[in-house]
């Protein structure tokens, strides 16, 4: 957003773009994005710990029906034969 001119002369009279504190600016914006990255990532993290862990409990599952599915695709060829 373009300043106003009595922004920019409020802006040039505090000194409000001096080096130090346009370089302090970009470091609290960086600083602010690191952090939110880093939330992000543990978020995600968190979620895929959680989807493996479901993961291994729909293959256990899974496992224990393909046996039950053999007991009973036995016992009909049993009583076939």
């Amino acid at each position: 957003m373009p300043l106003t001119a009595v922004g920019r002369e409020t802006a040039r009279r505090l000194r409000l773009n001096r080096e130090q504190l346009t370089e302090y600016r970009v470091e609290v914006q960086r600083a602010r994005k690191q952090s939110a990255l880093i939330a992000h990532l543990a978020d995600v993290t968190a979620r895929a710990a959680e989807a493996e862990g479901e993961r291994a409990t729909l293959l256990q599952e899974r496992s224990e029906l393909l046996k039950e599915q053999h007991q009973l695709l036995e016992a009909l060829l049993k009583l076939t034969f």
